[in-house]
């Protein structure tokens, strides 16, 4: 009668805790959204990151993410491995009052490829050239400068790993807003200067 008592307990709690340990879960998490940061990672089993739904972060334009893992011949041998794929883009709030389109909101797209066997890992970085644009009004005036990319993988033998997008982009300090000003205004001093004379 106990012997029965206790398979009834035991079977049913198998049963609720088989779930929990059958398989490893995946998850993606945005851990900075601004619209100067960017940091998202996806982390588990890296098996299963294929089959997550790209993230929508707010300030950034996430045009894909492809993850896959392969039994590949190495020398007579299977060796596993794994290959992770991120295009990003950033997409600049115009940051003036007048409608302009698209003109001055779209960045560089940045394409990161990396691809290892499980245990190691890769980095990839780039640099985007984000031309600025000037334009009627000095409100919607956007600097050019350079938007910074990483993109990095982190596996062991097991198959268990992470992938990390990182994104810059950077923000003109105020000093930087004042030389630009400076050397405008000591153009047209010259160019005054020049235009005297040759009047005389």
């Amino acid at each position: 009668m106990l012997k029965k008592l206790l398979l009834a307990v035991a079977v049913p709690l198998a049963l609720v805790a088989a779930p929990l340990t059958s398989h490893a879960v995946a998850t993606v998490t945005i851990l900075t959204d601004t619209t100067t940061q960017l940091d998202i990672v996806w982390s588990g089993t890296l098996s299963a990151f294929s089959s997550l739904a790209v993230p929508t972060p707010t300030n950034w334009a996430l045009l894909g993410f492809y993850s896959n893992v392969a039994s590949q011949p190495v020398f007579g041998q299977l060796v596993e491995t794994w290959t992770g794929a991120v295009q990003v883009q950033h997409a600049v709030p115009d940051p003036g009052p007048y409608p302009h389109g698209n003109e001055n909101k779209l960045g560089p797209i940045y394409t990161g490829y990396l691809s290892g066997t499980m245990g190691a890992g890769g980095y990839d970085s780039k640099m985007g050239d984000h031309n600025g644009q000037t334009l009627l009004f000095p409100a919607d005036w956007v600097t050019p400068h350079w938007d910074h990319y990483s993109f990095q993988v982190i596996s062991n033998i097991n198959g268990v790993g992470t992938m990390e997008l990182k994104a810059l982009h950077p923000v003109p300090e105020p000093a930087s807003y004042a030389l630009l000003l400076g050397g405008l205004g000591w153009l047209g001093v010259i160019a005054k200067r020049r235009q005297l004379k040759s009047g005389r």
